[in-house]
């Protein structure tokens, strides 16, 4: 005779997965404060793309396409004279920065104007060595382009940083499945939480 499962077996389970869910969400908006500066009608020196991965055959993955997509709308609208992407070969052989500036390049953006950073594995780096680079130029301003969930982490990140930036979100891929949406979101309040207890990383 198979044992019947108990109501509460079910419900107990169901209830901490959305206790810990709620609290992914409450920690980082309630403890959790940062700038969101939106572009508005300013310009600035340079126009950072964060990278996500390419495809297993080094093609522009759907996210990463976006991403691009939505930085050089910016760029061909004279928001700011310069593109850097930033992102190296953090998930397969290739590099995020090299794939995204050859789509940009493939979109019209001539070449000279195009920046690469290829050595960040996340996002705390792409940072880091993306101000560096400004740094290095005399560039005091940018626009952070990245996917909506990504917006606050990066804007907490970037805020660190002696520059004036804002940031503007590429939407996501239309072909991209609701469910998919759902667990980049989780991911997200899970790295915001972790930032919310540990303060700012320190990015290597």
């Amino acid at each position: 005779m198979r044992k019947r499962i108990k109501p509460w077996q079910v419900c107990l389970p169901l209830a901490v997965l959305a206790t810990v869910v709620l609290a992914l969400h409450l920690i980082p908006a309630l403890c959790l404060r940062t700038p969101m500066p939106t572009v508005g009608h300013k310009t600035f020196d340079v126009i950072i793309t964060l990278g996500y991965p390419a495809r297993a055959d080094g093609q522009p993955s759907a996210m990463l396409k976006q991403r691009v997509v939505a930085a050089v709308k910016l760029f061909q609208a004279q928001r700011a004279q310069h593109m850097l992407f930033t992102g190296g070969a953090a998930h397969n052989r290739y590099v995020e920065a090299a794939v995204m500036a050859a789509l940009a390049h493939s979109l019209g953006v001539p070449s000279e104007k195009i920046i690469q950073e290829p050595q960040a594995k996340n996002t705390c780096q792409n940072a880091a060595q993306s101000v560096a680079l400004m740094q290095q130029r005399h560039w005091h301003s940018a626009i952070i382009v990245t996917s909506p969930n990504h917006l606050k982490r990066a804007s907490y990140l970037f805020a660190h940083y002696p520059i004036d930036f804002a940031v503007s979100s590429s939407g996501y891929p239309v072909e991209m499945p609701r469910w998919e949406r759902v667990l980049f979101d989780q991911w997200e309040q899970y790295a915001l939480t972790r930032l919310t207890f540990s303060g700012y990383p320190s990015c290597p």
